[in-house]
């Protein structure tokens, strides 16, 4: 089975509009499945913690083969992404983590071998760029803060406050991992009008909806 996740509902109205799914308790919380498709949506909420929770639930109760996590995502104003364009982790990184040494999930391999639909599949429109993730515990709004990051990962082009949750479960359950997002805003100053996640979430949905036509090409 395929599983995407998500934050929020926003992050998956394109997904869940596409095809009939059946909502599902699951614990405390509940998920979104079509059998037919072999597909699961789960909505996590915000936060490591929240993310942890719902991808045990699911990875010990349905025979996962791939995770998807999407929805939008903050970048640096140096790194050649617009508003709406996407990003693709071949990095995870906690940041907030006491050693981030300790705390980093590569993701090159799987990245590597679906890099050619991306390619084929993203509108001609969108910029993509594929690099390293910070999860955070909140939204980087301060420029000493931006200008720290860039220093000691300038292999980053996106940071997100999930990411390193479902990577840490991908790897320990042994399931392949993509971590796809939409651009949605710079880092630094802290304005909303400024951001455009409705571009963002819009762009990357259907990116993964042209993926999904081919599934399988890279699912089996």
């Amino acid at each position: 089975m395929l599983c995407i996740f998500a934050a929020v509902k926003e992050e998956l109205s394109l997904l869940l509009s596409a095809f009939s799914f059946k909502q599902v308790s699951l614990g405390k919380r509940s998920i979104f499945l079509n059998k037919k498709q072999n597909l699961i949506i789960a909505k996590t909420e915000a936060g490591i913690i929240n993310a942890t929770h719902v991808a045990t639930l699911i990875f010990e109760n349905y025979p996962i083969r791939v995770a998807i996590l999407t929805g939008c995502g903050g970048t640096f104003s140096d790194k050649g992404l617009r508003l709406g364009d996407i990003a693709i982790a071949n990095e995870e990184i906690w940041v907030d983590a006491n050693d981030y040494l300790l705390h980093r999930f590569p993701l090159f391999s799987f990245v590597e071998s679906i890099n050619y639909l991306i390619s084929e599949c993203i509108e001609e429109s969108l910029i993509y760029k594929i690099g390293g993730f910070l999860t955070m515990s909140s939204t980087t709004n301060d420029e000493k803060k931006v200008f720290l990051l860039r220093k000691q990962f300038p292999q980053a082009i996106c940071e997100n406050m999930e990411g390193a949750a479902i990577a840490q479960m991908c790897q320990l359950y042994h399931i392949p991992f993509l971590e796809i997002r939409g651009i949605s805003n710079f880092l630094g100053k802290f304005d909303k009008k400024d951001w455009n996640i409705e571009l963002a979430t819009t762009n990357v949905q259907r990116l993964l909806l042209k993926l999904l036509e081919k599934k399988k090409e890279w699912l089996g």
